[in-house]
């Protein structure tokens, strides 16, 4: 009997010591940490990792109640389960812990894992190109992705803000494009799959503001000239031009010349002032992006005639074959230049005016000089801003035959001068001597006689008819002949 009742005891005793033990081998720490590397790529190592496992326990992952993990038992310390391949998503991932004889148990952390799908690198890329200058260029992505982040790139160089996909056409504004060209490159990026370049790129043309330009320059005339030229280079045969002075256009509109970047317009001198005329040429150039009126001013200078006292010109007498004939000028215009001409050929050296006399030098015979007879020479001259203009003053040059058997025998012009010559109604001797004066018509007839008692110069109006005369001076037994011509 009492050894029934110890049989009994010692299998109670078993008893509880069975269920303390296994009552401490069922319980189970719930509180440790869990962690994951979120957010993922689609495709990559996907691991949860637990904080101090604990030993003799197996641990396994779940998403809802399906087991995403194959059971791993526990280390006693920190214990990295992989986790099988999973989709794209968002998962809220569960440890259920278990031991031998026990039933499983929740951890209260769970793993928070996101798996994205890698950027599409096929979307369509277009632009609004071509864009003005200063206007936002726009790259739009047909079918953005969802959670994909878009950026625009010209060189490796980022152009634009990164803007989130939306699923649908997707917008990116540039404004940071200068003039010209530019091709640009769409990367796109998703969180824990990094960044993909898009397979298409756009090209994007910016149109620059205009730099056309040109410049205007005027002319410096006389009055008397009929026209003035205005130069305009650069100008253009698809640019219309037009001319101011103020506000108030005049002449025509007009092109530029084609062919060339140089436009010469002729400006009549009466629609111009004496001084300074300032001429502003405007034109309005017409580009993809803008209209811009563009303007030039250049100033015409109409300079009036010179007001100068008339010089006296006086011709030569010479018996051939003298090498030079000379021409007189008194009181020429100082600074100015002189030159003779004969029927629009020059026949002397030009001579600049200086003191109160000058004289220009003829050549007399040989192949380019004066022959035998009267030469009718024009005077010219050039003044400052106007062209050569011919004075109303002319002489003649009296080239003699070295034998004669007429009046004109005597002609030399050693002490006297007459002026003008031809002349019209009366005219002036310049002598040297005192005497007698005898003026003979060509038929050998004395038209004229006078005394004269001065070495100075005297006037001599005589009522005669147009013809060839001939001026005899007589002095102290000498005598002197010159020719005269009256138109």
């Amino acid at each position: 009997m009492l050894k029934h009742l110890y049989k009994t005891a010692f299998i109670a005793l078993l008893g509880v010591l069975s269920f303390q033990e296994s009552f401490a081998q069922c319980s189970t720490k719930t509180d440790l940490a869990v962690t994951t590397i979120s957010p993922i790529c689609i495709g990559s190592i996907t691991e949860v990792t637990i904080v101090g496992s604990e030993l003799n326990k197996t641990y396994e992952v779940f998403n809802g109640t399906t087991s995403v993990s194959s059971a791993i038992a526990g280390t006693g310390a920190n214990l990295t389960i992989p986790l099988n391949a999973l989709p794209a998503g968002f998962y809220s991932l569960t440890i259920k812990v278990s031991s031998k004889g026990c039933s499983l148990v929740e951890l209260t952390q769970k793993a928070i894992l996101v798996i994205n799908s890698g950027p599409n690198p096929t979307l369509q890329v277009t632009s609004n190109s071509p864009v003005c200058l200063g206007n936002a260029s726009i790259v739009t992505i047909y079918n953005s992705q969802v959670g994909a982040a878009y950026q625009a790139f010209i060189d490796g160089l980022p152009v634009s803000a990164t803007t989130l996909g939306t699923g649908a056409d997707l917008s990116i504004s540039i404004i940071t494009l200068s003039p010209g060209n530019h091709i640009i490159t769409i990367r796109a990026s998703v969180a824990g799959c990094g960044i993909v370049q898009l397979i298409e790129n756009v090209t994007i043309l910016v149109y620059p503001v205009s730099s056309y330009s040109f410049k205007v320059y005027g002319d410096t005339i006389c009055s008397a000239s009929a026209i003035a030229k205005l130069t305009i280079t650069g100008s253009s045969s698809t640019i219309q031009y037009q001319m101011f002075r103020g506000s108030t256009p005049f002449l025509d509109p007009f092109f530029g010349d084609a062919g060339t970047n140089t436009t010469v317009k002729n400006i009549p001198t009466s629609l111009l002032t004496i001084g300074e005329n300032t001429i502003t040429v405007k034109a309005t150039v017409s580009t993809t992006c803008q209209a811009v009126v563009l303007s030039a001013n250049a100033t015409i200078l109409v300079n009036p005639p010179p007001v100068y006292p008339t010089p006296i010109v006086i011709g030569d007498t010479v018996t051939f074959p003298a090498s030079i004939a000379r021409i007189r000028i008194k009181n020429p215009i100082q600074g100015q230049t002189y030159q003779a001409f004969e029927g629009g050929v020059q026949v002397a050296s030009p001579v600049v005016g200086f003191g109160e006399e000058i004289e220009l030098l003829i050549p007399v015979g040989g192949t380019n000089g004066l022959t035998v007879g009267t030469h009718t020479i024009n005077i010219r001259y050039s003044v400052g801003g106007c062209s050569s203009l011919p004075l109303s003053l002319q002489t003649t040059i009296l080239v003699k035959p070295k034998v004669t058997t007429s009046i004109e025998d005597e002609l030399i012009t050693s002490n006297f001068a007459v002026y003008p010559n031809p002349f019209s109604s009366g005219f002036v001797i310049s002598s040297k001597w005192n005497g007698n004066l005898k003026m003979i018509d060509a038929l050998g007839n004395v038209v004229l006689q006078q005394t004269f008692t001065t070495n100075e110069e005297i006037k001599i109006d005589p009522d005669l008819k147009k013809g060839l005369y001939f001026l005899q001076l007589e002095s102290n037994g000498k005598r002197e002949v010159t020719k005269l011509v009256k138109e």
